[in-house]
C-alpha cells in the first residue's frame, strides 16, 4: 500500500457540519439547559459566521407556523444586527432586547418542522461565483436587504403568508451570504421581490384579495367535491 496514499487520505479535511446539527449546537448552552438561552449569548458564542446562524434561527420560526406573535421583537432583533453590520456599531443586542429568554425547546421543534428546508440548504448552497459578493457596496446593500425584510417580518398584518415569505427570503439570503453562494442568493432575491408583491397587494387590495383568494382556493380544491 502507498503510503503517500494513506498521508493523502489522513490529511483530508473532515466535511463541515450540517447546518441543522449547527443550530442545535447553538441552542445548547454551555451551562447546560438549565440557563437561559439569549441572542446576545448566540452571538457571543459563536465566531465568524455567527451573526448570519442567528439571523437564520430568528427567521425560521416563521417558515412554520410554530412561533406565532413573535415576528415583531425577532424582525426588530434582526434590523438591529444588520445595522450594527451597515454601521460597523459595536456586535450584539441592548440588553432589554438581547438578553431575554429565546424559548429553546420551541425553536429545537423548529428545527425538525424546517427539516427539508435546511436539508435543502444543505445540499444545494455552497461557495461559488462568489467574487460579485465581495464588491465594496455589495455587503452593504445585503445587509441593508436583510434589515429591510426584517422591517416586513415585524409588520403586524393579519394576511396569510405576510411572515412566511419575508421568512424565506431572509433565510435563504443569509445562508447565501454565510455559503458566499453568489447563484442562490437570487433565491433569496426572488423571495424578496415576492415579500413586496404580496404585502403590497395586501396594503392596496386589502379585503378584495383576501376575498378573492378564497374564491380562487374554493373553486380549485373544495368544489369538485361539492359537485
Amino acid at each position: 500500500m502507498n503510503p503517500a496514499r494513506n498521508k493523502e487520505k489522513k490529511s483530508h479535511p473532515q466535511p463541515p457540519p450540517k447546518l441543522s446539527e449547527t443550530l442545535r449546537g447553538l441552542l445548547r448552552t454551555e451551562e447546560g439547559e438549565d440557563h437561559p438561552l439569549t441572542v446576545n449569548y448566540l452571538l457571543n458564542h459563536t465566531a465568524g459566521q455567527g451573526i448570519f446562524l442567528t439571523v437564520i434561527l430568528l427567521a425560521l420560526p416563521f417558515m412554520v407556523p410554530l412561533l406565532p406573535g413573535m415576528s415583531t421583537p425577532f424582525g426588530a432583533a434582526i434590523i438591529y444586527l444588520a445595522w450594527t453590520q451597515m454601521g460597523g456599531k459595536k456586535k450584539g443586542l441592548p440588553a432589554w432586547m438581547g438578553d431575554r429568554p429565546v424559548p429553546r425547546e420551541k425553536f429545537f421543534k423548529i428545527i425538525e418542522g424546517t427539516s427539508r428546508i435546511l436539508r435543502f440548504i444543505e445540499g444545494g448552497f455552497k461557495p461559488r461565483f462568489s467574487w460579485w459578493l465581495l464588491l465594496p457596496g455589495i455587503q452593504t446593500f445585503h445587509w441593508f436587504l436583510i434589515a429591510f425584510l426584517a422591517f416586513l417580518l415585524a409588520l403586524p398584518i393579519p394576511f396569510p403568508a405576510s411572515n412566511t415569505f419575508p421568512a424565506f427570503a431572509l433565510v435563504f439570503t443569509t445562508a447565501a451570504l454565510m455559503e458566499r453562494d453568489g447563484v442562490m442568493v437570487w433565491l433569496g432575491y426572488f423571495f424578496s421581490l415576492l415579500s413586496v408583491v404580496w404585502i403590497g397587494a395586501f396594503i392596496f387590495l386589502g379585503d378584495k384579495l383576501l376575498e378573492y383568494l378564497i374564491n380562487w382556493f374554493y373553486r380549485i380544491f373544495l368544489a369538485p367535491f361539492f359537485l
